[in-house]
């Protein structure tokens, strides 16, 4: 991606028997959280989010944490890796 590029990601949460989970999800880049995003349950555990556009040039390692809450276990995504040209 060229650097000033709009950068949309989604994840989706899901959780076996449930339709739509609910809890707090964390963006990390390069293992620091960037932001947290609450899960909606009309959404049904889709979430979206913009990637600030001063990203600076080089790799960059996104991964999504689940929080997980009384009833379910936390998780993580898969690393992304995204570069900045």
């Amino acid at each position: 991606m060229k650097r000033g590029t709009k950068v949309t990601l989604t994840g989706v949460v899901k959780v076996t028997g449930l339709d739509a989970p609910t809890g707090v999800v964390g963006v990390h880049r390069n293992g620091k959280a960037i932001k947290t995003l609450k899960l909606v349950v009309s959404k049904k555990g889709k979430v979206t989010f913009v990637l600030p556009k001063s990203l600076k040039k080089g790799k960059h390692k996104i991964q999504l944490r689940y929080k997980g809450t009384g009833q379910v276990s936390a998780s993580r995504s898969k690393v992304v890796v995204l570069t900045i040209t």
